[in-house]
Formats: C-alpha cells, sequence, structure tokens
C-alpha cells in the first residue's frame, strides 16, 4: 500500500490523535522538545550514514532526478525506549561536500538546523506509516517530513513518532 503524504498547511483530513498532532506541528527543534519531554538522556544511535537510495517521492520533493543521494537514518531514544526514527536525505553535491553535515556523527541534526534561529522551510508533510518496530511485528506510525533549506540547498528530513513517544 502507498504511503499517502498530507500537507500540513491543509487541515487534517484523517483523525489524528492529539500527542500525534502537537508533534508533527512543533516549529523548534524536535531534538530539544525530546529532551524536555522525556529527560536529558536524549541519545542519537546512527543506524545508517553514506550514499544511498532516494526513493521517487524524496527525489520529487527534492526537486532532483537522481536516485542516489546521501541518507542518513536514526533512532532517538532515552531511558531504553525508541522514541523517534529519523530519515535525512539530500541529492546535493554541495551539501554533501558540506564539513558540518558530513562531521554530525551521533549529534542530532537539529543542533546544526537550529543553531542560527529557526530554519526556513519550503513544504511539511505528515502521514501514517506501516513501521516494523519488532521482527514480524510491524505498526502504523505517524509521521512527519520537511524540506528544509540548508545552505540554499534542500534537505528532507523525515521523523516517524513511535509509539512511545505519542503514548
Amino acid at each position: 500500500m502507498a504511503v499517502r503524504w498530507r500537507d500540513a498547511a491543509l487541515p487534517p483530513s484523517v483523525r489524528m490523535p492529539a500527542a500525534a498532532r502537537r508533534w508533527s506541528r512543533l516549529d523548534t527543534s524536535m531534538t530539544q522538545a525530546l529532551a524536555q519531554r522525556f529527560g536529558a538522556g536524549l541519545r542519537v544511535e546512527v543506524r545508517f550514514d553514506g550514499t544511498g537510495r532516494l526513493l521517487p517521492d524524496e527525489a520529487r520533493l527534492l526537486g532532483t532526478r537522481r536516485r542516489r543521494g546521501r541518507v542518513r537514518e536514526v533512532m532517538l531514544g532515552a531511558g531504553g525506549r525508541a522514541l523517534l526514527a529519523a530519515r535525512t536525505v539530500h541529492a546535493s553535491r554541495r551539501l554533501g561536500a558540506h564539513p558540518a553535515l558530513a562531521a554530525l556523527g551521533s549529534r542530532p541534526l537539529g543542533a546544526l538546523l537550529f543553531a542560527g534561529g529557526k530554519p526556513r522551510w519550503m513544504r511539511r508533510e505528515y502521514a501514517r506509516l506501516a513501521r516494523r518496530l519488532a521482527p514480524g511485528r510491524r505498526q502504523r506510525c505517524w509521521a512527519r517530513r520537511t524540506v528544509y533549506l540548508y545552505e540554499r540547498q534542500r534537505l528532507l528530513v523525515t521523523e516517524v513518532f513511535l509509539p512511545a513517544m505519542i503514548g
């Protein structure tokens, strides 16, 4: 089943839990908000960081025909609980050479994006995704994705709100 992303600027056409709605509308650093809500022990676990395949809808939002780009996938958690799965992609050679992005390591992307105040963004969408949370077990989770302008280049950040974050 294809994921149907909806423009976050439009009124929701599906019933979304209040907690998911608050997180999806957050206009400040997600990392800082998670640390405030779940404690300062927030950790970032890098699952993948390198060249990878862009999904067709990601390439469209980035305005590219390229099939490959820079992909960074992380899991944010606190207190032994996974809270948020995030995927950041871009297809810009210029951003690929950007030292701050390349050197993030286990630091959250939000520390870089929000360093100079609120970053500019072009589009925000939300959806409900089927996500494998354990072997043989899938669960539907709310997600948002935002196209940011970083160094005048498009950077797509998808954030999946895991059950421990919404519950």
